[in-house]
């Protein structure tokens, strides 16, 4: 599965004004990372343009697990819900970034005050260690 040439492009720019911003001292918010999240429900192919010619924003969305915001975790373990669903992108994901996205999930998991990422980290867990 492959993004067509326009679309292609215009979600490259999105990806880039988010990591833009995100690296300009501004955190990924809630919003920014359920807008990831609905982007790659609508094209699951960006999952693997994210594990492979966007890695620092996959980092940045990552780095939001060390945020307070439970709310923002939950969107960011939907985010890599996302990019695990799409076995393309997990091929391509380079060991470093999936090891460290596992052990974010573990320390979220052993801090975290509800039941929602809870469970969200749970499942994500089960899906990164298998």
């Amino acid at each position: 599965m492959t993004l067509d040439v326009p679309n292609q492009a215009f979600l490259l720019f999105i990806l880039d004004q988010m990591h833009s911003r995100w690296t300009d001292g501004q955190k990924a918010s809630l919003s920014s990372c359920m807008f990831l999240g609905k982007l790659l429900d609508a094209h699951p192919a960006l999952s693997q343009t994210l594990t492979s010619s966007r890695l620092c924003v996959l980092e940045c969305v990552c780095s939001s697990l060390l945020v307070s915001d439970e709310d923002v975790k939950v969107a960011v373990c939907y985010v890599m819900f996302r990019i695990w669903s799409f076995s393309a992108a997990v091929q391509t994901l380079p060991d470093t970034l999936r090891q460290r996205m596992c052990v974010l999930l573990l320390h979220t998991l052993s801090n975290t005050h509800t039941t929602a990422l809870t469970v969200n980290c749970l499942v994500l867990n089960l899906i990164c260690f298998s």
